[in-house]
């Protein structure tokens, strides 16, 4: 399997030569294995907002990562590492997620 560069800007996110046109700005993307996980501006909506998500290469949305706090709003903001898979919620978590599912493998409360 080859891994095409993914690139994105706005609302879309191209690779090996097909885009995929989404509902919100991109802030990150990258290939894990055959999926492409994203993380969508977390401005493009107020309050509780799934925006980091997984997509496979047809465009099917196949997970969104939990939340650390079950329940409570919040959004992730940044990937802070790719392998493992850890992103940084704005309710101030470090998150470790599976790639596979978006599950939650572990997290650390940093404030």
């Amino acid at each position: 399997m080859t891994l095409e560069r993914v690139v994105f800007s706005g609302n879309s996110v191209e690779v090996g030569g097909k885009q995929l046109r989404l509902d919100f700005p991109v802030r990150d993307a990258f290939r894990s294995g055959d999926r492409i996980i994203v993380l969508f501006d977390p401005d493009a909506q107020t309050g509780s907002f799934k925006n980091l998500v997984c997509f496979d290469i047809s465009g099917k949305r196949l997970w969104e990562a939990e939340f650390p706090e079950p329940g409570h709003p919040d959004c992730y903001y940044q990937i802070g590492s790719r392998r493992p898979l850890i992103a940084y919620s704005f309710t101030s978590y470090d998150v470790e997620l599976d790639p596979e599912t978006g599950a939650i493998l572990s997290k650390e409360f940093t404030k």
